[in-house]
């Protein structure tokens, strides 16, 4: 899908320095697949990485610092579901899978790491609850 010819002014928030979201991410947009722990999902659902409760104590550089201030998504649901049951080996608490479809206004994101995984960085006050808030059929 085409990048929107959408004029969007992004207010970051200001936990995040120089250089996030980086310069090569794109407006939001498409479908998406996020793992939850609500269905359907609240805002402590999209946590900053670094924010989230079995990241705590991590120490992140590089590439994963700069990841570590935004969210994680899949385009396919496959991966979704793969990683969905990774979690659910290691952790007690039920996991879902959430879709939606983004709009430019959440924020940026860039395709990060392996497979259909994508990073999103979520503008101040964005509300991601309000457009990936179905449970995806598996």
């Amino acid at each position: 899908m085409a990048e929107m010819d959408i004029v969007v002014e992004y207010v970051w928030p200001d936990s995040f320095p120089d250089g996030i979201p980086p310069q090569h991410a794109k407006k939001t947009e498409g479908i998406v697949f996020r793992i939850s722990n609500n269905m359907p999902p609240i805002g402590d659902d999209f946590k900053q990485t670094k924010e989230e409760e079995r990241n705590q104590g991590n120490v992140f550089q590089g590439e994963h610092l700069v990841n570590s201030y935004g969210v994680s998504v899949f385009t396919d649901i496959k991966d979704a579901i793969k990683l969905k049951r990774r979690f659910e080996n290691r952790l007690s608490n039920e996991h879902f899978i959430a879709t939606g479809t983004l709009v430019p206004e959440l924020g940026k994101m860039a395709k990060t790491y392996k497979s259909s995984h994508h990073t999103i960085w979520f503008q101040e006050n964005a509300k991601p609850y309000e457009y990936i808030y179905k449970e995806a059929e598996q």
